[in-house]
């Protein structure tokens, strides 16, 4: 848990300290062209994460370390081939719409798979109890992208093609390292044999992944349309300045479901009483940590983000709230994920994705930059009603089915 929370809180900063560098060096629109790279790949990321490295995690724990070694080439093997087909879709796409946008993905396309391959090393030494080589390699990563991101600086010619090859560059360098602490390498030849062997898992993994996904990048690219790259650029902003808080969110990624399932052993009251405590606790800490960034002196803050300052400053407080509505989501995915409700949490996903995609649309056609905000806002809190509905509904199928089964094993009377 510790190296879990540690490992996560680097990735946290270092991406923090990306988009603080790249926001300070480039225009708004340039650094709207990079949010929505960023946005793919981490699109990209959840695809990896649902069909390769989540059962890697599931099904490689504790077990000998040939068995391991094989598992994880042929997790990374997969990863591989997926970065590769998603690097020549962003390079295609970047043909077309040319423009900061287009270098930013051209960029990405050229190094997408090592940035994805390097995310499946992490999950493959924590499947191995192996968490400090995962810090070790991040932090490997965050040596590499600091010279990296000074290189434009330098030059005098700052710019999004070369912000997004530093960070691009910088998880190759990563990838290939954590291969090497591995010892092993990526297979893709045999991403058909990992796909059939973790289908049963990973095709309701990917389910929840590409509604996700596609209803964000729907999202933004439809706030773009409607609103302008600068648009994106202030939410992005915004999200950064709260973006320490993935420290949180995401921290306990790798072992609150296993708590959770330990809760569910003894009491499906537990469960539940845990996953409202753990709601409320991420909840108050995003109040808590929003309301200090929207106290920060302009001075401040526009020596973090530069000219994007006063565009996210301006959605910070709707950009707070709807942050609190997803880590209100928070406990009722993990108690969904803990009672191995995947129809349910497939269902939750739907609805809630839909939901604030259409709030956010509505609210770029209405308000602009500050409706997209508030769209987010209302959308997200929709979402905590569904999952929350969700998750007590599936808690009602747990207690039938164990009533179900302890009435099937009783003693029938013996006599004449």
């Amino acid at each position: 848990m510790g190296w879990s929370l540690a490992d996560q809180a680097l990735t946290s900063l270092t991406n923090f300290a990306l988009g603080i560098a790249v926001a300070r060096s480039v225009g708004p629109s340039d650094f709207g062209a990079f949010s929505l790279a960023f946005a793919t790949y981490l699109a990209m990321l959840n695809a990896s994460r649902a069909v390769a490295t989540q059962p890697l995690l599931i099904r490689y724990v504790a077990v000998p370390i040939s068995v391991w070694r094989r598992g994880t080439q042929m997790a990374a093997g997969t990863v591989l081939a997926l970065g590769l087909i998603g690097g020549l879709g962003c390079i295609a796409v970047a043909a077309v719409v040319r423009g900061p946008l287009g270098d930013a993905l051209i960029a990405l396309g050229i190094t997408l798979p090592g940035l994805l391959v390097r995310d499946t090393w992490r999950f493959a030494f924590f499947a191995a109890g192996r968490g400090r080589d995962a810090f070790t390699n991040d932090l490997a990563m965050l040596l590499v992208l600091v010279p990296a991101l000074g290189v434009p600086a330098v030059s005098g010619h700052p710019s999004v093609l070369l912000a997004t090859f530093a960070w691009g560059g910088a998880g190759v360098v990563a990838s290939v390292i954590g291969g090497l602490q591995a010892r092993a390498r990526p297979l893709p030849r045999l991403a058909t044999t990992w796909w059939h062997e973790q289908r049963d898992i990973a095709g309701r993994y990917a389910g929840e992944v590409a509604t996700d996904a596609l209803a964000v990048q729907l999202s933004i690219y439809a706030i773009a349309a409607i609103a302008g790259l600068a648009a994106v650029g202030a939410l992005r902003a915004s999200d950064l300045l709260l973006g320490p808080l993935n420290i949180l969110l995401q921290g306990l990624y790798l072992v609150a479901i296993a708590e959770g399932v330990r809760f569910l052993q003894v009491s499906a009251r537990r469960l539940r009483d845990a996953c409202l405590f753990l709601s409320a606790g991420l909840a108050g800490a995003t109040i808590v940590w929003g309301s200090g960034m929207l106290a920060l002196p302009e001075s401040v803050g526009t020596s973090l983000l530069g000219a994007s300052w006063g565009p996210g400053r301006s959605v910070l407080f709707p950009g707070m709230l709807a942050l609190a509505g997803l880590s209100t989501i928070i406990g009722a995915w993990v108690g969904l994920r803990s009672l191995a409700a995947a129809r349910r949490s497939f269902r939750a996903r739907v609805l809630s994705s839909t939901t604030t995609l259409g709030c956010a649309v509505v609210g770029a056609t209405l308000g602009g930059t500050s409706g997209a905000a508030w769209g987010f806002v209302v959308g997200n809190w929709i979402g905590v009603a569904i999952w929350w509905w969700q998750f007590a509904a599936a808690l009602r199928d747990h207690r039938f089915s164990l009533e179900r089964d302890t009435a099937k094993v009783e003693p029938v009377p013996s006599g004449k």
